[in-house]
């Protein structure tokens, strides 16, 4: 998922995970998980999108306009101008699908070993309630300024 965030003028990649995920669980990396956690999966993805980062801009850029003549943009999107836009570096976690019992006894250990590899990592319960991801909560946590 990508988010065009206006509010910071920058291109914000988001991981999803549903809360059951195991890669959210597997923090060593073992033969037997073959490096497939949570920590390793940010770290490919924030290197893919630097090294990547002036293409990912002029994709999006070229894909803005190839969808403003289809008319496919809603009003809102018309208004944001990429020329003024960067690529985030560094992804943002959402875990979807959590019950706040499950986030008190998972969020601090997730938090700390995702710090150095995403912006932050936002935790939401319910489908479709309350997944507005621009609203601030006890839930929610950007490790540093986005």
């Amino acid at each position: 998922m990508v988010r065009i965030d206006p509010s910071v003028k920058k291109i914000i990649f988001i991981e999803l995970k549903e809360f059951g995920n195991k890669e959210l669980f597997n923090n060593k990396n073992t033969r037997n998980n073959k490096g497939k956690n949570i920590e390793n999966q940010l770290s490919l993805y924030g290197n893919f999108i630097s090294k990547n980062k002036d293409d990912i801009l002029e994709y999006y850029k070229d894909l803005f306009e190839v969808k403003k003549k289809l008319e496919l943009l809603s009003p809102e999107t018309l208004k944001i101008d990429l020329d003024d836009y960067m690529v985030a570096e560094k992804p943002l976690l959402i875990i979807a699908g959590c019950t706040q019992k499950w986030i008190d006894n998972n969020a601090e250990d997730i938090n700390n070993r995702i710090e150095s590899f995403a912006l932050g990592c936002l935790y939401f319960g319910e489908p479709n309630k309350n997944s507005n991801i621009t609203v601030k909560g006890k839930n929610r946590r950007l490790f540093k300024r986005i």
